[in-house]
């Protein structure tokens, strides 16, 4: 089974996206294989600028199977929509997870207060 057979249905991934000025743009989004070895990944709306993508470097997909992380290597090949690309496999690699429990990613509001000056 090969990676691209682990997204023939929607997948939630995390994309790392390089950006034109430099750095990347890290935003979690659904993939899914089209034609091999073609994917294509919807973000939420508004979520991807698609104006600061570089289209000439590689973007890294990550997800979770059973335990391991699997990491695809992608060429931007066409930008779909406002949410939407098209990405062509370069290369792709396994991680195995070295920790005894899943990590969950989330974002916590936080309050806080002075108590003594």
């Amino acid at each position: 089974m090969t990676i691209l057979d682990q997204l023939n249905e929607y997948r939630v991934v995390k994309a790392v996206l390089p950006l034109q000025e430099g750095g990347q743009q890290l935003i979690d989004g659904v993939a899914k294989t089209t034609t091999p070895p073609e994917l294509e990944i919807t973000f939420l709306p508004e979520q991807l600028n698609v104006e600061t993508l570089n289209i000439d470097e590689p973007c890294q997909i990550s997800f979770d199977v059973a335990g391991s992380t699997k990491s695809i290597r992608a060429k931007i090949t066409s930008v779909l929509s406002d949410a939407k690309l098209q990405l062509e496999l370069v290369e792709s690699f396994t991680h195995s997870q070295k920790r005894a429990y899943f990590r969950v990613d989330a974002d916590l509001s936080v309050s806080y207060w002075v108590l003594e000056e």
